[in-house]
């Protein structure tokens, strides 16, 4: 006889049920079951029996030493998470989890990436409990101990120009972003392409500051000083279409994050806004890229002033520094914003220790002593084998004339240039008249100025260049004639000033000839102190204090000493 069996299929459709005797069990439930799923196993899957799955081994390497896990952040778009690794000998990690590639990828590892500094500086009993990351590859943390910090995933990752390169900086992982260490320096300039001249008559200055390759925008830098335009004391208004009419604005240029420059301006021309100061103006936004302007050296910017600037907010150019708290232990984003909290204010009362000293001189003369003449120098001659053009014998009407050199020149007059030099002794009194001769056959001009107890060596020659340029007979710039610039003064160690020009001679026999005199004068009631300079009298009362600024740019307040 064969034996017969009865085979019941069932389909779990219910749980485990252990509280109901077999013949009462509900059709789908079972009474017991060791490791299986058979609710939604699969999308739709109902009753199907499968095995769970275990955890997965992924390996991975850490520096040698003592690690602690002090911080996880989690990108579930990408199905990533991050996770901040302590390391007791400084080699502190960022590492990344990829759950698709089921793969651990370093991100940065401190002191092997950021060329032996310590840039993280961890701590194992700071933890970092808030680190988010941002559009999928910004990645935020803090820690209450160091200060805030940002990041972006894929440039650490990228060793090339276009990611953040061979060594990792600090200023690659912090959330402030600097501006300029130096305020921009700006100086006239002369443009003889420019037939115009829009800089005239105002004054200005200048500030910067730098956005960043991630989109954040730096503070505004320190203003730079007020450009005073050179020589124009005495240039008088015929040259003044080409002469000063541009600004040279050099700035910085930042690291290789910096992506574009602003220069924005304040000018007394400006408008004023509501509350009665002088707006700035943005003038400039510099592409390094498509200028081609290198990391980490200066740049200069040519402002010709021939533009319509908008106005730029002025309670952010004035703003002194930045507001990210300093160590923070708690972010957040809101409204597409990082804010941080737990922050510190302020800083450490120091004591300060300050003594000064007063010196005193006698400013008068004793009544026994004599009388004495100052010495004061007035050289003028003319530059020897420095004439610019001889005339040619051969030729008659339009001469053509050669020059020291032998080059032949074409001109229409039986003309040549010659060229002088003046000197100004550096002993300069009131009451000293210095007399410049040019002198030529034909013509003759006289030069005077008698000086002033404010006048130096140099501003006695400004003022007798002033007068030899109201004459209209300096050649300026001419093709062939010799290299002088009579706005260049050139001092000697003795203080004393010398400039030079070139003079176009009436003919070849009447040339001009310069000398020089001047008068000395007595003195005796003051003594010859020098250039005046600021200085501490007996009776005066000075306070002294020391300000400390921060790599972030804020800066304490005054410590001083009452006593």
């Amino acid at each position: 006889m064969e034996n017969s069996r009865n085979i019941q299929q069932s389909h779990l459709l219910g749980g485990q049920n252990s509280d109901i005797s077999l013949a009462n069990l509900p059709k789908g439930d079972f009474l017991y079951a060791l490791n299986i799923l058979n609710n939604s196993s699969g999308a739709g899957n109902k009753a199907i029996v499968t095995t769970p799955k275990g955890n997965l081994e992924v390996v991975f390497s850490l520096p040698d030493g003592e690690n602690k896990t002090i911080g996880t952040a989690e990108d579930h778009e990408n199905n990533r998470f991050y996770f901040f690794n302590w390391n007791k000998d400084g080699f502190h990690g960022i590492y990344q989890f990829d759950g698709l590639a089921l793969k651990v990828n370093k991100v940065l590892l401190n002191l092997t990436d950021t060329g032996g500094f310590d840039i993280m500086r961890l701590n194992k009993d700071y933890f970092i409990n808030h680190a988010d990351v941002v559009r999928n590859n910004l990645l935020y943390w803090v820690d209450g101990l160091n200060k805030a910090r940002k990041t972006n995933i894929d440039r650490l990752f990228d060793k090339t120009s276009t990611g953040y390169g061979a060594t990792i900086l600090e200023a690659f992982i912090n959330a402030y972003k600097r501006t300029s260490d130096y305020a921009p320096t700006v100086a006239y300039a002369s443009d003889t392409t420019k037939a115009f001249n829009k800089v005239y008559g105002a004054l200005r200055r200048f500030a910067c500051r730098y956005t960043y390759r991630d989109g954040e925008k730096s503070n505004w830098s320190d203003f730079s000083s007020i450009a005073l335009p050179d020589k124009e004391a005495f240039t008088g208004e015929k040259t003044i279409p080409t002469n000063n009419n541009r600004l040279d604005i050099t700035t910085e240029t930042g690291d290789l994050d910096v992506e574009m420059i602003e220069i924005a301006m304040q000018s007394t021309t400006g408008e004023q806004n509501n509350e009665g100061l002088l707006d700035w103006q943005l003038i400039a936004t510099l592409n390094k890229k498509h200028l081609k302007i290198a990391d980490n050296v200066t740049y200069t910017y040519q402002f010709y002033n021939d533009s319509v600037y908008p106005v730029t907010p002025y309670e952010k150019v004035i703003r002194p520094y930045n507001f990210i708290s300093r160590q923070p232990n708690c972010q957040a984003i809101a409204k597409s914003h990082m804010v941080y909290a737990g922050g510190k204010e302020g800083k450490e009362v120091i004591a300060i220790d300050i003594t000064a000293s007063v010196s005193y001189i006698d400013l008068f003369i004793d009544n026994g002593t004599e009388n004495k003449f100052n010495e004061p120098i007035l050289n003028a001659g003319p530059i020897s084998g420095m004439a610019a053009y001889l005339r040619h014998k051969t030729f008659v009407g339009n001469a053509d004339y050669v020059d020291l050199t032998g080059k032949s020149h074409g001109v229409t007059a039986t003309k040549r240039a010659n060229s002088h030099r003046v000197t100004i002794g550096h002993d300069v009194k009131t009451g000293n008249e210095f007399v410049l001769y040019l002198l030529s056959d034909r013509k003759s001009n006289t030069f005077k100025y008698p000086a002033k107890n404010t006048d130096t060596a140099t501003t006695v020659a400004n003022k007798l260049k002033a007068q030899i340029l109201s004459t209209n007979l300096i050649i300026l710039s001419a093709d062939g004639l010799p290299a002088r610039n009579i706005y260049t003064n050139e001092t000697d160690i003795d203080g004393n000033v010398s400039f030079e020009f070139s003079i176009m001679d009436n003919d070849e026999q009447g040339y001009y000839r310069t000398s020089g005199s001047v008068n000395p004068i007595s003195y005796s009631t003051l003594k010859d102190t020098g250039q005046s300079v600021s200085n501490e009298k007996l009776g005066s009362t000075k306070k002294y204090g020391i300000i400390y600024q921060d790599f972030d740019d804020p800066t304490t307040l005054t410590y001083t000493n009452d006593g």
